[in-house]
């Protein structure tokens, strides 16, 4: 071996790694380690190849490798030369990090106040009976992954391109039918903005929609990642309180115009309320004066229990100031990633563009796949499966938490959605109630979190969900509560 590489390289034929892989390593690593001093002058490659026993190629392809990261460099006249790295820099082939080059991180500053506030509670792994769960164990894997495989076959240069980021146009048209037969939106294929989640989707339209210091409304209680959302985008955060017919527009502050106005009207979250028709048209009324928007997060709409759904805020809108938000996250599971806007005509184009500059994309096979999954009526037969099947869990739940609480609970019966509240009989306040239930393994989120001003809060209990967990699993929770309130 050439004098000036002995003890450096050592090739193992035997390895899974290729002879110039390994020889690129070795002399890198060295390099680094300052075993090979900067300016020092290499062998030929023919030279390298007679002593390794190798060929010229798998010389030439390990040097050439070196020279593209700047280990090596060729010079005129003088051959293959290391590089002239710092010694300072490296050390041993770690870098060495003086004290005082030690770098502060830190988030933007209009995000330290929304995250200490808003921060939703943890779901990555839920325990009975937190909310906002859907049975994650009963989606359709097999139609799902069939669905999945006729969508690969469909590969097209819209498919693999980026014509369709903000959604494929077939998707799209899916989409569209689907909603004016279901929820009576009221929409062409172009107003829908696919996103990667309702929170996606809710980041998209206050980054086109608000600027700093403008007002937007959140219910009160209400949704704490819209209120963080809102709050970074520098929103000033009014808000709007909520009763048995949902947000009143009537008792917001005298003089105040919106800009933006967070609701959900087909169950509030988080106190389950349908919104009424008066009010509906009351909010819209009041948006359009003001030259503002509502935002309609129908988030879990299609689990009805009673009465038929009722048809969406957009569909009654004459004015093009709602904007409808969805996900598949509830209906379907939220490992897909899939969300979405239908945004006013004349707001379609301006959101594709603002929209091809965040980054949050779904991948065009997996809306070929939804839409061939939603065409060939696969989730319209999941959806009632699923409304039986949180039907009949809704009910035990209610019955299971009255019993085995021995009365001191009561559960208010939802008309449809997938978490309910829980409250005490002897008034005790929620944040008591949901450590006392904590300490038996029991999970929920106060209500008096999701208020602005917690310490004025007119809603009372705990929000619980029970479409997660079948009867055994629920069973086992309730076996725990009776030894808390035993």
């Amino acid at each position: 071996m050439p004098r000036a590489l002995s003890g450096i390289l050592d090739l193992a034929r035997e390895a899974p790694e290729p002879l110039h892989a390994q020889m690129t390593e070795q002399i890198k690593s060295a390099v680094l380690a300052g075993k090979l001093p900067a300016r020092m002058r290499l062998p030929s490659s023919r030279l390298l190849a007679e002593e390794l026993g190798v060929s010229r190629n798998t010389v030439l392809a390990a040097l050439d490798q070196l020279k593209a990261e700047g280990i090596l460099e060729a010079v005129q006249g003088s051959g293959t030369l290391v590089a002239a790295i710092s010694r300072q820099d490296f050390e041993g082939g770690d870098r060495i990090r003086p004290a005082s080059a030690k770098r502060l991180h830190r988030l933007a500053p209009r995000w330290e106040e929304p995250l200490a506030r808003y921060q939703p509670a943890r779901l990555d792994d839920p325990q009975p009976f937190q909310p906002g769960i859907p049975d994650l164990r009963s989606f359709p894997k097999e139609l799902w992954a069939t669905s999945l495989r006729r969508a690969a076959r469909l590969a097209d240069s819209e498919t693999a391109g980026y014509s369709a980021m903000s959604g494929h146009l077939r998707f799209r048209h899916v989409l569209a039918r689907h909603f004016a037969e279901t929820r009576g939106v009221v929409a062409e294929p172009e107003q829908i903005i696919v996103t990667s989640s309702a929170r996606g989707g809710l980041s998209l339209i206050v980054s086109a929609l608000l600027s700093p210091g403008e007002e937007a409304w959140v219910e009160e209680p209400g949704f704490r990642s819209a209120k963080a959302i809102f709050g970074a985008a520098g929103a000033t955060l009014v808000p709007v309180p909520v009763d048995a017919e949902g947000i009143d527009p009537s008792r917001a502050p005298e003089g105040s115009r919106p800009r933006l106005i967070y609701a959900t009207p087909s169950h509030q979250y988080p106190t389950g309320t349908l919104m009424t028709l008066t009010r509906r048209l009351a909010l819209i009324e009041r948006a359009s004066e003001a030259g503002g928007y509502i935002i309609e997060d129908d988030y879990d709409s299609e689990f009805q229990y009673r009465g038929r759904p009722i048809a969406a805020l957009q569909g009654l809108d004459h004015t093009g100031c709602v904007l409808y938000l969805g996900t598949f996250a509830k209906s379907l599971v939220p490992g897909l990633r899939v969300g979405f806007i239908v945004v006013p005509p004349e707001l379609a184009a301006p959101f594709a563009q603002i929209h091809r500059h965040t980054g949050q994309f779904v991948s065009p096979v997996i809306q070929l796949a939804l839409a061939d999954f939603i065409e060939r009526g696969h989730y319209r037969a999941h959806l009632r499966r699923m409304r039986s099947v949180y039907a009949r869990r809704l009910e035990r739940f209610a019955e299971g938490i009255v019993g085995h609480s021995k009365g001191a609970l009561t559960v208010t019966v939802p008309d449809g959605g997938l978490q309910t509240v829980v409250t005490s009989r002897e008034d005790m306040p929620d944040e008591a109630l949901a450590d006392r239930l904590a300490g038996a393994q029991v999970y929920g989120q106060p209500l008096s979190a999701f208020h602005m001003m917690p310490d004025r809060a007119d809603h009372r209990g705990i929000l619980m969900g029970f479409a997660a967990w079948e009867e055994r699993e629920a069973a086992r929770a309730f076996a725990r509560l009776s030894n808390a309130f035993g």
